[in-house]
Order: structure tokens, then C-alpha cells, then sequence
């Protein structure tokens, strides 16, 4: 067994001894804010929204998806979702509660679908869990038609510095994993690469702490760490821990570029490579 295969089997291992809370397992709509750590988790998704309402009725392939929470919150919001990962088993359960339309048990650096069999491939805090993060990118791609939703750890300044001098031990999980992070240049390089015609893409800081996470809405302090949320995304947002990007292998719509706009997202029209004929869009 080599070591990527060996990563692979720990990550299996280490969620298959349940490794998440009840509340993990909760469907999406169920448990959206209901403590702080959910408040956070669930934050981007929230933003994105209104973005993903113009989705409706469209196909989706969710990866690193273990509890279902990306998928049951693509189908809440319209669309035809099939949910995978590595361990199934909390996806079977969610698929018989109908909180999914479909799953299945995938490796996300080769997945089993044929190219463009979805019209959308989204992933949310998984790709950091792979052995080869950005071949998950570029398979959830393949197997997209229109695009990708990409919800991952992002490698600002800030926080790079500060993990050098205080955070020494943050860079790998009890999962086995190291904590790959992206950086936007990094995004912007691959679409480039792949003669994509835009991406749009939100940082911001996510101030996730095992400590605070269980603080319920009723509870004293709530209120404040939400307050301290938004006045620390306001002033910090662009040097924050974590980006929300839709990469788009189509010209997306105006009222899709509109509805990231008005969220805070920063649309970005990428040059196309001259030497490439028939470009798309």
C-alpha cells in the first residue's frame, strides 16, 4: 500500500468510527443555525443562496459529502442532487429519509461518472481531506457541465503567518490529512489553465473553535460572537480563513453575475486562450 492509498484508508477508517456529532447528521434545513458552530459552518451556504436559487431544477454532484449536508441543501433549494463519499453509510440514511435524490461511494480524485453528467460538481470543506487536492478540482470539473461550487480553506497572509509562529501543529488532522489550503492567484492560474471563461469568488474569516461551537442560539454569548463575526469579516474579510468560488465552464447569466454581486463576491472575466478554437461562451 502506498502512501496515498494509505491516506485514503485513514480518512475511510476515521469516519467510519464516528467521528461526527447527531447534530452533524441532522439534515441541512434542520440544524441551520442552531448553535454557533452551525452559525458558522453553515454561513456560506447561506450567502449563496440566492445564486444557487437560479440553479433550480438542474443537476448536482456533491464529493467529500459524508453527512449529506451539501446535497440536502441543493435539493432544498430545487435542484437534482446525487451525494458521494468515501463511506456511504450516513448517505444511505439520508437518501432514505429523502433527504437526497441519489448517493453513491466514490473516491473524489476518480469518480466513476462520465465527463459532464452533471450540470454542477460542489464540494465544502473536503478537498483539504484528499491526498491530491486539486485533482478533486479538476475531476468535479470533468464531471460538470456548467460549473463548479467550491467551498474551501484559504491561505491568506494573516493567518499563514500567524500559523507559522503559533500554530505549528494546525497543518495535519486526526484524519491523517494535511490541511491543504488555496489561495485565490491559485484558483485564477487553474481556470486559466483550463480555458475557463469566469470565476467568482468571496473570502472570509470563519472563526471556527471546538470551544464556542456549542453554543446555542438562547445562550449568553451568541449574540456577541456573531457581532464579533461581522465586525472582524468587515475590516479582515479578504485576508480570511476560508474562500466560497463558483467556477464557471459557461458565460453564467447576468442575474446569476447580479446575485454574487449583491452578496459580496467578486466576479472576475478571464482572458481565453487564443490558440484554442471553438472556445465556449
Amino acid at each position: 500500500m502506498n502512501k496515498r492509498q494509505l491516506l485514503t484508508q485513514l480518512q475511510k477508517n476515521y469516519f467510519e468510527k464516528g467521528a461526527w456529532s447527531q447534530e452533524d447528521l441532522l439534515p441541512y434545513a434542520k440544524r441551520r443555525d442552531s448553535t454557533f458552530g452551525q452559525f458558522v459552518a453553515n454561513k456560506e451556504l447561506i450567502e449563496l443562496e440566492p445564486f444557487v436559487h437560479t440553479l433550480a431544477g438542474e443537476s448536482a454532484v456533491t464529493i467529500c459529502d459524508g453527512r449529506a449536508v451539501e446535497a440536502s441543501y441543493l435539493k432544498r433549494n430545487g435542484l437534482v442532487v446525487t451525494a458521494t463519499d468515501l463511506y456511504p453509510d450516513y448517505l444511505k440514511k439520508a437518501f432514505e429519509k429523502g433527504d437526497i435524490d441519489n448517493f453513491s461511494e466514490e473516491n473524489a480524485e476518480n469518480l466513476s461518472y462520465k465527463a459532464e453528467e452533471f450540470d454542477w460538481g460542489v464540494v465544502k470543506a473536503g478537498l483539504h481531506h484528499l491526498p491530491r487536492p486539486v485533482i478533486g478540482i479538476y475531476e468535479l470539473l470533468r464531471v460538470s457541465k456548467k460549473g463548479a461550487l467550491i467551498l474551501e480553506g484559504h491561505d491568506g497572509y494573516f493567518l499563514r503567518v500567524l500559523r507559522k509562529y503559533l500554530f505549528r501543529d494546525r497543518d495535519w488532522e486526526p484524519s491523517g490529512n494535511y490541511v491543504y489550503r488555496f489561495r485565490r492567484r491559485e484558483l485564477e492560474k487553474l481556470c486559466l489553465a483550463l480555458d475557463i471563461p469566469a470565476y467568482a469568488v468571496k473570502t472570509s474569516f470563519l472563526p471556527w473553535s471546538r470551544k464556542h461551537e456549542d453554543i446555542k442560539k438562547n445562550e449568553f454569548g451568541y449574540r456577541a460572537r456573531i457581532l464579533f463575526y461581522r465586525f472582524i469579516n468587515r475590516i479582515f474579510s479578504s485576508q480570511g480563513n476560508n474562500f466560497t468560488a463558483v467556477i464557471f465552464k459557461i458565460v453564467p447569466k447576468k442575474n446569476q453575475i447580479k446575485s454574487l454581486k449583491k452578496n459580496g463576491f467578486r466576479y472576475v472575466k478571464l482572458p481565453r486562450n487564443p490558440y484554442l478554437k471553438g472556445n465556449i461562451g
